[in-house]
């Protein structure tokens, strides 16, 4: 932070468009736990490689939080897929601007969770009346689950977007959240029982995440290049500027892809 300004706190984690759509984007920003007011917002989404941004400081109307569409024109065509995007908002906030920016991915088929409170209920029967806090679903905690599973994918190398085996975080992310869940019903109930579960489900995420394989897409075509090859694409798939069809890696242009770990 700048001293002597507020610590705010800005939604900027990565994000995932989908190529084909519109997509709308938002950037929330907090201060001791409530929405900060944004009097005024622009909006600039840069290209890889480009100086000249494919959506230069427009207006945002809507500010709370501040929110912009991107259309499916600004994303289109098959060179525009892949990491390296940037989205900057300009945010006015007690007549202050400030700019933040948000690294962003474009890809055909964006990660999506597969849990639903239903697999929750399938291992546990009772779940709705554990639920604790006044929650009325369990769809915060596999919210906070599945964004720290693709915090921690992408902290470890991996390109969440290229896995095509749709479920292959499913186990990872139920257990993840059972964890979340009883490790908090556990301390608010006093229950030993109920709190010994969450350290018990962290151990079954912790197995299952070095586990965790799919189909790939390297070619970004939104098929796997081989259905039959489950791989890890994180650390062990290092990403290098080589000649193409060097050994070991194959691609097209200078850069090829080095898969370790296929199974």
């Amino acid at each position: 932070m700048i001293s002597g300004e507020p610590n705010y706190s800005f939604s900027a984690r990565e994000d995932v468009l989908a190529q084909g759509r519109d997509n709308v984007v938002s950037m929330r920003v907090e201060l001791s736990g409530s929405a900060v007011t944004v009097s005024a917002a622009t909006f600039t989404l840069r290209s890889p490689g480009s100086d000249t941004p494919v959506i230069s400081a427009a207006t945002v109307s809507t500010l709370s939080p501040p929110t912009y569409t991107i259309s499916a024109a600004s994303l289109a065509g098959a060179g525009n897929l892949g990491t390296g995007w940037q989205q900057i908002w300009a945010l006015t906030i007690g007549g202050r601007v400030y700019t933040v920016d948000r690294e962003t991915v474009v890809a055909i088929y964006p990660p999506a969770p597969t849990i639903t409170q239903a697999d929750l209920s399938a291992r546990h029967a009772d779940i709705g009346s554990l639920l604790g806090r006044g929650r009325t679903s369990a769809q915060a905690l596999m919210d906070a689950a599945w964004a720290q599973i693709m915090r921690r994918w992408r902290s470890e190398g991996g390109a969440a977007w290229r896995l095509r085996t749709r479920d292959a975080f499913h186990d990872a992310h139920l257990f993840l959240t059972l964890s979340m869940l009883f490790m908090d019903v556990g301390k608010l109930n006093g229950n030993e029982a109920l709190g010994e579960l969450g350290p018990r489900y962290l151990g079954m995420y912790d197995r299952e995440w070095t586990r965790v394989k799919g189909a790939i897409d390297w070619s970004d075509t939104g098929r796997p290049d081989d259905p039959d090859t489950l791989e890890s694409p994180r650390a062990d798939a290092a990403h290098v500027n080589a000649p193409a069809l060097t050994w070991g890696g194959y691609g097209t242009g200078r850069r090829s892809y080095h898969r370790f770990g296929v199974r």
